[in-house]
């Protein structure tokens, strides 16, 4: 298991998202990948907060992403990219797929209200760990589920790759067969095709 599962990665203060006060970090939470804060400047109903850890798993181009939770629940919820902040609630660079998250939750719990991007986070998608960008993946579209998602095998690794219609840069439907290029990202659920591309010729 890695330590990013294991050990609680939180910054020891967050800026609130109810008054902008500072928070604190006051240890972990009910449930497995989730850790609790504390505001001073909220009322007492809003005092403690509960976030929970998790990672992008999708980003789209109108606005919004996905991100799994960690823990047995394993949720997998819609943030939008203006409520991704940085420790002080300042806007941060584009979510990622890969990049470590806390969450706060919506009231209902369907939804990501606010997400935080940790400093610890993977290497995003187009990076290998070591600054230099990652070269493109060639591959063929092998399985096509649904107009939105299907599956492409990875010409170099033979590997199953899932892939997203809103992964496809300029649109367009998924077509059986197709050759494509892309940038494989590690997620939660698997290995995902991100920055798809139709191969020329």
């Amino acid at each position: 298991m890695s330590s990013q599962n294991s050990s609680l990665p939180s910054p020891r203060t967050l800026a609130c998202p109810h008054c902008g006060s500072q928070m604190n970090l006051t240890g972990r939470g009910r449930g497995p990948g989730s850790t609790i804060y504390c505001c001073s400047g909220c009322v007492a109903m809003l005092r403690m907060k509960e976030l929970w850890l998790g990672q992008v798993v999708r980003t789209g181009t109108q606005g919004f992403g996905f991100v799994q939770l960690k823990g047995p629940e394993g949720a997998s919820l819609r943030f939008d990219t203006s409520d991704f902040l940085d420790a002080g609630n300042s806007r941060t660079a584009p979510p990622n797929v890969g990049d470590s998250v806390l969450v706060l939750l919506s009231a209902d719990a369907c939804t990501a209200s606010k997400v935080w991007k940790l400093r610890n986070g993977i290497p995003a998608r187009n990076d290998n760990g070591h600054g230099k960008p990652s070269p493109r993946h060639h591959g063929v579209i092998t399985a096509v589920k649904s107009p939105d998602w299907g599956f492409l095998t990875d010409e170099k690794t033979d590997q199953a790759c899932f892939i997203h219609r809103t992964d496809l840069v300029g649109g367009g439907p998924l077509v059986l067969g197709q050759r494509v290029t892309f940038l494989p990202a590690d997620t939660p659920k698997g290995k995902k095709a991100c920055a798809v591309r139709i191969a020329a010729g």
